[in-house]
């Protein structure tokens, strides 16, 4: 099942982007096409604090879902692949559906970047029909997740699972509640988010 997704012809047909010069992101301001474009150059870059900020301005507007899609798929590293997937994670487009679940999927990639396509695709779980096959997959992938070895994969998939308010996976969040795991990255532990994940499809 996991091969399958990670050998799904990706529906978006997109190209790796050709890289162009961009102004900088000092210069602009607003959620301009200037603005926008100035960000989606700095995810490129090695300035920690410029992809951040770049990410976060990403986040805040809509639109930008193919660029970074395309971005996403020749960027190698992962400070800046998990900086495309949070600013992917709010564009609210559908098409980003296979490329979050690819990522999860790839136990290779690195477990902040595999949380950050988790915590994605629960943000997409209300445009998926329960009865469709992407929707199933990504249960599927995300009921996997719950025994990886890293907290942050399992602690975003859990608070995936707790978006998609299907009412079928309360069992094995269940089971998820003595977990203990922490990290740097998420708040409180692995177990708290899977009661607060219950109490979410319960309410």
């Amino acid at each position: 099942m996991l091969e399958a997704v990670l050998s799904n012809t990706d529906p978006t047909g997109l190209q790796p982007v050709p890289r162009e010069e961009l102004p900088d992101l000092t210069k602009t301001d607003g959620l301009g096409q200037e603005a926008r474009h100035a960000a989606l150059d700095a995810l490129s870059g090695g300035d920690q604090r410029a992809i951040v900020d770049a990410a976060r301005l990403l986040s805040s507007g809509r639109g930008m879902a193919v660029p970074l899609l395309r971005k996403l798929k020749t960027e190698p590293r992962a400070v800046n692949r998990q900086a495309i997937l949070y600013a992917i994670s709010w564009q609210d487009d559908i098409r980003a559906w296979w490329p979050l679940l690819k990522v999860l999927a790839d136990v290779d990639e690195a477990p902040a970047v595999r949380g950050q396509a988790a915590e994605g695709i629960g943000y997409l779980f209300w445009r998926k029909s329960r009865s469709k096959r992407g929707y199933l997959i990504a249960k599927d992938v995300l009921l996997w997740a719950l025994n990886d070895p890293s907290p942050e994969v399992r602690y975003y998939a859990i608070f995936a699972l707790g978006a998609s308010r299907d009412h079928s996976v309360i069992a094995a969040l269940q089971g998820m509640t003595k977990d203990s795991g922490r990290s740097n990255a998420i708040v409180g532990t692995v177990g708290e988010e899977a009661r607060r994940a219950i109490a979410w499809i319960q309410d």
